[in-house]
């Protein structure tokens, strides 16, 4: 563990801040488009904000993975698929911890301490998570808001994992979808 993280420490910090980069952007643009009442709006800028979140992750995973192909090809590193899960794990640790506190929050909501533990880790992880802001506030399952679904935290970080792992392989195979 120690040597995983000495090589991918860096690159996991690189993702967790290019992810608080893109949550400050895509709440500004979720909290205008949701002062203008235009509910297309907030769905388009939230999804633009994912998407643009997505490929910064491509971005840092692919050249993760190239530069782990030049060490697999000169035999100092083993190739492994579960790099970028372990990567998405420690990357997303705080988002994961977060939605297991807002899962006990509600459905512990009985005991007082759970249910305000809950309601204020659902409050940081629309804060650190800003890019899904727009969608989890909308009303998409019978009237009720996709921020009141304890799943749906969990639900948000897999396309990070999808994304990480397919551009992992991407970049220890050198396929280019990207010129950057």
């Amino acid at each position: 563990m120690k040597r995983f993280l000495e090589r991918y420490s860096y690159d996991c910090v690189k993702l967790l801040l290019d992810q608080v980069a893109i949550a400050i952007f895509g709440l500004v643009l979720a909290l205008a488009s949701g002062m203008a009442k235009n509910n297309v709006l907030q769905i388009v800028t939230s999804v633009c904000s994912v998407i643009f979140y997505l490929f910064l992750v491509y971005t840092v995973m692919w050249s993760v993975g190239a530069r782990d192909r030049i060490a697999i090809d000169l035999g100092k590193i083993r190739k492994s698929y579960l790099t970028p899960v372990k990567m998405w794990l420690l990357a997303n640790s705080i988002n994961l911890l977060l939605a297991i506190l807002v899962m006990l929050g509600m459905l512990l909501s009985d005991i007082k301490a759970f249910g305000s533990i809950g309601g204020v880790s659902s409050v940081i992880a629309l804060l650190i998570e800003g890019m899904y802001s727009g969608l989890m506030t909308l009303d998409f399952i019978g009237g009720v808001p996709l921020n009141s679904l304890w799943p749906t935290y969990f639900i948000i970080t897999l396309p990070a994992l999808a994304v990480e792992f397919v551009a992992y392989v991407l970049g220890v195979k050198n396929i280019h979808f990207t010129n950057m």
